[in-house]
Protein backbone atom coordinates (compact mmCIF):
# COMPACT_ATOMS: atom_id res chain seq x y z
CA UNK A 1 0.00 0.00 0.00
CA UNK A 2 1.13 3.56 -0.87
CA UNK A 3 1.16 5.62 2.54
CA UNK A 4 2.19 8.73 0.23
CA UNK A 5 -1.45 8.05 -1.30
CA UNK A 6 -3.16 8.08 2.42
CA UNK A 7 -0.82 10.58 4.28
CA UNK A 8 -0.27 13.00 1.19
CA UNK A 9 3.39 13.33 2.08
CA UNK A 10 6.08 11.37 -0.13
CA UNK A 11 8.38 10.58 2.60
CA UNK A 12 6.93 9.32 5.08
CA UNK A 13 8.22 6.05 5.68
CA UNK A 14 6.38 2.58 6.93
CA UNK A 15 7.07 3.33 10.99
CA UNK A 16 6.01 6.93 10.74
CA UNK A 17 2.77 5.65 8.26
CA UNK A 18 1.99 2.97 11.27
CA UNK A 19 2.31 5.14 14.23
CA UNK A 20 -0.21 7.69 11.71
CA UNK A 21 -2.79 4.58 11.46
CA UNK A 22 -2.18 3.55 15.37
CA UNK A 23 -2.92 7.37 16.11
CA UNK A 24 -6.09 8.03 13.89
CA UNK A 25 -7.74 4.84 15.79
CA UNK A 26 -6.23 5.41 19.53
CA UNK A 27 -7.23 8.95 19.37
CA UNK A 28 -9.84 9.79 16.72
CA UNK A 29 -9.42 13.31 16.65
CA UNK A 30 -5.68 13.43 16.99
CA UNK A 31 -4.64 16.23 14.58
CA UNK A 32 -2.58 15.52 11.39
CA UNK A 33 -0.22 18.02 11.47
CA UNK A 34 1.38 16.51 15.23
CA UNK A 35 1.09 13.04 13.16
CA UNK A 36 3.11 13.80 10.10
CA UNK A 37 6.29 15.17 12.67
CA UNK A 38 6.17 11.92 14.50
CA UNK A 39 9.43 10.32 13.92
CA UNK A 40 10.93 6.79 13.68
CA UNK A 41 11.67 5.70 17.43
CA UNK A 42 8.68 4.09 19.45
CA UNK A 43 9.19 6.49 22.52
CA UNK A 44 8.27 9.13 19.49
CA UNK A 45 4.62 7.54 19.07
CA UNK A 46 4.00 7.43 23.11
CA UNK A 47 4.83 11.25 22.32
CA UNK A 48 3.02 11.98 20.33
CA UNK A 49 -0.14 10.08 21.45
CA UNK A 50 -0.02 11.62 24.89
CA UNK A 51 0.08 15.85 22.76
CA UNK A 52 -2.72 14.17 20.65
CA UNK A 53 -4.96 13.75 23.30
CA UNK A 54 -5.73 17.81 23.35
CA UNK A 55 -5.82 18.37 19.87
CA UNK A 56 -8.65 18.07 17.51
CA UNK A 57 -9.92 18.37 13.74
CA UNK A 58 -8.31 14.68 12.02
CA UNK A 59 -8.87 15.10 8.22
CA UNK A 60 -10.71 12.48 6.24
CA UNK A 61 -8.24 11.02 4.77
CA UNK A 62 -6.84 9.87 8.27
CA UNK A 63 -10.41 8.16 9.21
CA UNK A 64 -10.03 6.43 6.59
CA UNK A 65 -6.76 4.31 8.47
CA UNK A 66 -8.89 3.24 11.30
CA UNK A 67 -10.00 0.61 8.75
CA UNK A 68 -6.30 -0.36 8.36
CA UNK A 69 -4.35 -0.33 11.50
CA UNK A 70 -2.24 -2.59 13.17
CA UNK A 71 -1.70 -1.72 16.40
CA UNK A 72 -0.46 -5.20 17.20
CA UNK A 73 2.27 -4.26 14.75
CA UNK A 74 3.29 -1.41 16.64
CA UNK A 75 2.93 -2.90 20.10
CA UNK A 76 5.62 -5.92 18.80
CA UNK A 77 8.03 -3.13 17.18
CA UNK A 78 8.24 -1.23 20.17
CA UNK A 79 8.95 -4.60 22.14
CA UNK A 80 11.60 -5.61 19.67
CA UNK A 81 13.12 -2.25 20.54
CA UNK A 82 12.82 -2.97 24.61
CA UNK A 83 10.33 0.25 24.66
CA UNK A 84 7.26 -0.56 26.68
CA UNK A 85 4.46 1.38 24.95
CA UNK A 86 1.94 1.92 27.93
CA UNK A 87 -0.15 4.20 26.70
CA UNK A 88 -1.51 1.52 24.16
CA UNK A 89 -1.33 -1.35 25.56
CA UNK A 90 -3.13 0.43 28.54
CA UNK A 91 -5.85 1.39 25.81
CA UNK A 92 -5.86 -1.94 24.63
CA UNK A 93 -6.77 -3.26 27.84
CA UNK A 94 -9.48 -1.71 28.40
CA UNK A 95 -11.02 -1.98 25.27
CA UNK A 96 -10.66 -5.53 25.20
CA UNK A 97 -12.23 -5.74 29.11
CA UNK A 98 -14.98 -3.55 27.47
CA UNK A 99 -15.65 -6.57 25.16
CA UNK A 100 -16.16 -8.54 27.35
CA UNK A 101 -19.44 -7.07 29.21
CA UNK A 102 -22.03 -8.60 28.43
CA UNK A 103 -20.21 -12.26 28.15
CA UNK A 104 -19.42 -11.57 31.84
CA UNK A 105 -23.75 -10.53 32.12
CA UNK A 106 -24.33 -13.33 30.70
CA UNK A 107 -21.97 -15.73 33.17
CA UNK A 108 -24.06 -13.64 36.29
CA UNK A 109 -27.35 -14.26 34.86
CA UNK A 110 -26.49 -18.25 33.71
CA UNK A 111 -23.83 -19.22 36.29
CA UNK A 112 -20.03 -20.29 35.75
CA UNK A 113 -21.25 -23.50 34.07
CA UNK A 114 -22.81 -22.71 30.51
CA UNK A 115 -22.69 -26.38 29.74
CA UNK A 116 -26.62 -27.14 27.81
CA UNK A 117 -27.41 -23.20 27.30
CA UNK A 118 -27.65 -21.95 23.38
CA UNK A 119 -27.15 -18.50 22.88
CA UNK A 120 -28.54 -16.61 19.97
CA UNK A 121 -25.84 -13.76 18.33
CA UNK A 122 -27.12 -11.34 16.46
CA UNK A 123 -24.15 -9.51 14.63
CA UNK A 124 -20.34 -10.70 14.00
CA UNK A 125 -18.59 -7.93 12.14
CA UNK A 126 -17.61 -4.87 14.60
CA UNK A 127 -19.86 -2.50 13.02
CA UNK A 128 -22.86 -2.30 10.41
CA UNK A 129 -21.98 -2.74 6.82
CA UNK A 130 -19.35 -4.47 6.76
CA UNK A 131 -17.85 -8.04 6.76
CA UNK A 132 -14.62 -6.83 8.90
CA UNK A 133 -14.33 -8.84 11.72
CA UNK A 134 -10.86 -7.36 13.49
CA UNK A 135 -11.09 -6.50 17.11
CA UNK A 136 -15.10 -7.22 16.73
CA UNK A 137 -16.73 -8.11 20.37
CA UNK A 138 -18.29 -10.65 18.97
CA UNK A 139 -15.06 -13.19 18.95
CA UNK A 140 -14.32 -12.45 22.84
CA UNK A 141 -18.09 -12.85 23.34
CA UNK A 142 -18.36 -16.40 21.61
CA UNK A 143 -14.92 -17.36 22.53
CA UNK A 144 -15.48 -16.73 26.58
CA UNK A 145 -19.22 -18.56 26.16
CA UNK A 146 -17.76 -21.54 23.88
CA UNK A 147 -14.97 -22.07 26.77
CA UNK A 148 -17.62 -22.13 29.32
CA UNK A 149 -19.37 -24.95 27.80
CA UNK A 150 -22.40 -23.15 25.41
CA UNK A 151 -24.12 -23.56 22.13
CA UNK A 152 -23.58 -20.66 19.78
CA UNK A 153 -26.47 -20.42 16.92
CA UNK A 154 -24.43 -16.66 15.07
CA UNK A 155 -26.22 -14.76 12.37
CA UNK A 156 -24.44 -11.86 10.61
CA UNK A 157 -25.75 -10.43 7.22
CA UNK A 158 -22.08 -10.10 5.79
CA UNK A 159 -19.26 -11.58 8.13
CA UNK A 160 -20.06 -15.26 8.61
CA UNK A 161 -18.14 -15.88 6.07
CA UNK A 162 -15.17 -14.81 7.81
CA UNK A 163 -16.06 -15.90 11.10
CA UNK A 164 -15.92 -19.92 9.33
CA UNK A 165 -12.68 -18.84 7.35
CA UNK A 166 -10.34 -16.97 10.04
CA UNK A 167 -11.47 -15.47 12.95
CA UNK A 168 -13.70 -18.53 14.86
CA UNK A 169 -12.52 -20.88 12.12
CA UNK A 170 -11.55 -22.98 15.17
CA UNK A 171 -14.06 -22.39 17.49
CA UNK A 172 -16.41 -25.49 18.54
CA UNK A 173 -20.33 -25.20 19.49
CA UNK A 174 -20.74 -22.75 16.90
CA UNK A 175 -23.39 -23.04 14.23
CA UNK A 176 -24.42 -20.23 11.54
CA UNK A 177 -27.79 -19.79 10.15
CA UNK A 178 -29.55 -18.53 7.12
CA UNK A 179 -31.95 -15.65 9.22
CA UNK A 180 -31.71 -13.97 12.52
CA UNK A 181 -34.93 -15.25 13.84
CA UNK A 182 -33.09 -18.83 12.88
CA UNK A 183 -30.75 -17.81 15.38
CA UNK A 184 -33.17 -17.29 17.96
CA UNK A 185 -34.59 -20.69 17.71
CA UNK A 186 -34.53 -22.89 21.02
CA UNK A 187 -32.10 -20.60 22.23
CA UNK A 188 -31.53 -19.81 26.20
CA UNK A 189 -31.44 -15.66 25.31
CA UNK A 190 -30.86 -13.27 22.46
CA UNK A 191 -27.21 -11.46 22.59
CA UNK A 192 -27.47 -8.34 20.58
CA UNK A 193 -23.70 -7.57 19.47
CA UNK A 194 -23.75 -5.76 16.31
CA UNK A 195 -25.97 -2.67 15.19
CA UNK A 196 -27.11 -4.04 11.78
CA UNK A 197 -29.76 -1.76 10.35
CA UNK A 198 -32.17 -4.91 9.94
CA UNK A 199 -31.74 -5.77 13.78
CA UNK A 200 -33.43 -2.36 14.90
CA UNK A 201 -36.93 -2.81 15.12
CA UNK A 202 -37.55 -6.49 15.87
CA UNK A 203 -40.59 -8.25 16.28
CA UNK A 204 -40.26 -8.44 20.25
CA UNK A 205 -43.37 -10.96 20.17
CA UNK A 206 -41.97 -13.19 17.78
CA UNK A 207 -38.42 -13.41 19.31
CA UNK A 208 -40.55 -13.63 23.21
CA UNK A 209 -42.08 -17.03 21.05
CA UNK A 210 -39.10 -18.24 19.84
CA UNK A 211 -36.93 -17.93 22.78
CA UNK A 212 -36.67 -20.56 25.53
CA UNK A 213 -36.70 -17.69 27.56
CA UNK A 214 -37.77 -14.17 27.09
CA UNK A 215 -34.31 -12.50 28.22
CA UNK A 216 -32.26 -10.08 25.85
CA UNK A 217 -28.50 -9.06 25.84
CA UNK A 218 -28.05 -5.54 24.05
CA UNK A 219 -24.55 -5.06 23.61
CA UNK A 220 -25.36 -2.04 22.00
CA UNK A 221 -28.12 -0.56 23.77
CA UNK A 222 -30.21 -0.51 20.95
CA UNK A 223 -33.34 -1.48 22.49
CA UNK A 224 -33.23 0.52 25.31
CA UNK A 225 -36.05 2.81 24.16
CA UNK A 226 -38.93 -0.16 23.75
CA UNK A 227 -39.77 -1.23 27.78
CA UNK A 228 -38.72 -4.83 26.86
CA UNK A 229 -39.60 -5.29 31.05
CA UNK A 230 -43.06 -4.25 30.00
CA UNK A 231 -43.24 -6.64 27.26
CA UNK A 232 -42.36 -9.42 29.69
CA UNK A 233 -38.56 -9.46 29.08
CA UNK A 234 -35.39 -9.49 31.16
CA UNK A 235 -33.53 -6.80 29.46
CA UNK A 236 -29.96 -6.41 30.15
CA UNK A 237 -27.91 -3.36 28.54
CA UNK A 238 -24.45 -2.09 29.13
CA UNK A 239 -24.25 -0.16 32.12
CA UNK A 240 -27.28 -1.72 33.67
CA UNK A 241 -29.08 -4.62 34.62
Amino acid sequence: KSITMLTGTPDTDLWSGRVIEVAAVVYPRSDTGYALRVQRKPEDLEAFLREATSKSDLKERYKLLSDRVSKELVIKIAKENDYNAKLITAVEEVNDAQKLVIAQKIVKRFGENLNGFVFGIWGLAFKPDTDDMREAPAIYVIKELVKRGAHIKAYDPKAIPEAKDQYLKDVKNISYVDSKYDALKESDALVLLTEWKEFRSPDFSRIKLLLKNPIIFDGRNQYNIFNLEEKGFEYYQIGKG
